[in-house]
């Protein structure tokens, strides 16, 4: 209800998708990104990259999320049945944040005939009246035979499990990883900080905020990241460039701190030592226990001495690409 009254005029008023349609099957991208959290945009860049890369008899058609509800009739009349939709990865769903999960719901119940995928996720519904209630919800709307759901840690992948038994269950790493390497630097120096400052902001204990005024002092540069840009309106090559410099400005540094999940995951596929917090959600921890324990670039601070080592990593996408593929 909170997403139809939202877009209630997006619905009354709708529009044709202004875009061309080739003859080949597609992936349809619907509640794509164009907000400037760069995290999120790493997310849809990398999910483009992953399609068009492993996938050549499909195109990519990408809607972005705040404009799903104005072309919903026409979408409904030119999404074929062999058609598959992609649905955005990242850390959104659970009652955190109501308008992309009311997409999210939006186009699972339009579709259901489909096949869809939800990319990588954490799930976090918090432990109250409201949180109850909206996974009661979800959970009938996410009963779909058609629906694919991957999580992106071990926990999620446990907690939807759990919550979801009617829908399909995956697990691969955030597909932010499948960029893994492809944009370095050897030129090293300097500390990077990059902390969060909104409703997941860290609340850090006096270890740790020792822990970062000593790390201070120990470098001559110290630079301020941040992974959120004001930019309102961010799609296709903007976005390419915004996260490819984002993803630089983290190669630059000897060693990153950060409570950002994606601030650690531009720090690892950048090869870059990075010290990471505990995040409000948990799902930094449970990323790094899921796919970076093992990593001699990566630790909590509790952990860390100063003996990181550049390592070569490989991550298996394949559940996806099964998933896509039907096998």
């Amino acid at each position: 209800m909170y997403g139809v009254l939202r877009d209630l005029n997006k619905y009354i008023h709708q529009k044709p998708w202004p875009g061309g349609i080739s003859s080949k099957k597609h992936f349809w991208f619907i509640d794509a990104p164009e907000y400037g959290n760069l995290g999120d945009q790493a997310i849809a860049y990398a999910t483009t990259c992953f399609l068009t890369e492993n996938f050549a008899d499909f195109d990519v058609i990408e809607i972005q999320q705040s404009r799903t509800a104005q072309y919903i009739n026409w979408l409904k009349k030119n999404i074929k049945p062999d058609d598959i939709i992609v649905l955005q990865g990242g850390g959104n769903f659970g009652n955190l944040y109501p308008p992309y999960e009311a997409v999210r719901r939006k186009i699972i119940k339009t579709f259901s005939g489909n096949k869809i995928i939800i990319f990588p996720q954490s799930i976090y519904y918090t432990n109250d009246r409201k949180g109850k209630r909206e996974l009661r919800i979800a959970q009938k709307i996410y009963a779909s035979d058609n629906l694919i759901i991957f999580a992106r840690d071990k926990k999620s992948y446990s907690d939807f499990s759990v919550l979801f038994p009617k829908a399909q269950i995956g697990i691969c790493p955030d597909i932010v990883f499948y960029l893994y390497g492809r944009i370095l630097n050897d030129k090293k120096n300097g500390l990077g900080l990059c902390f969060r400052n909104d409703s997941e902001k860290t609340i850090f204990t006096e270890s740790e905020s020792g822990f970062i005024e000593e790390s201070k002092k120990k470098y001559d540069k110290i630079r301020l990241l941040d992974t959120i840009c004001k930019d309102n309106f961010i799609v296709g090559d903007k976005r390419e460039q915004l996260v490819c410099s984002k993803i630089r400005e983290f190669a630059e540094n000897e060693l990153v701190l950060t409570d950002r999940l994606h601030g650690m995951i531009f720090s690892f596929i950048s090869k870059t030592s990075c010290v990471y917090f505990p995040s409000k959600t948990g799902k930094t921890e449970f990323l790094y226990d899921s796919w970076l324990s093992e990593s001699r670039m990566i630790a909590d601070h509790e952990n860390y001495n100063h003996e990181f080592e550049i390592e070569e990593y490989k991550f298996d996408f394949s559940e996806l690409i099964k998933a896509i593929m039907g096998d």
